[in-house]
């Protein structure tokens, strides 16, 4: 039982930094008129909320 507790705080721990670096890779797109790189981040960052749910 403690296994699986630990996978779920080492997997919400990835989910929460993964999150953390798409909003600054995303903020830093949009500070740099990138367009092309905030469209491909949003992509990445509404697949990474979709698998959490």
């Amino acid at each position: 039982m403690l296994d699986v507790y630990i996978e779920m705080v080492i997997d919400e721990s990835l989910f929460k930094r993964q999150k953390e670096l798409l909003e600054t890779n995303i903020n830093t797109a949009l500070d740099q008129r990138d367009e092309i790189a905030f469209y491909e981040l949003s992509a990445q960052y509404q697949s990474l909320l979709q698998t959490s749910t």
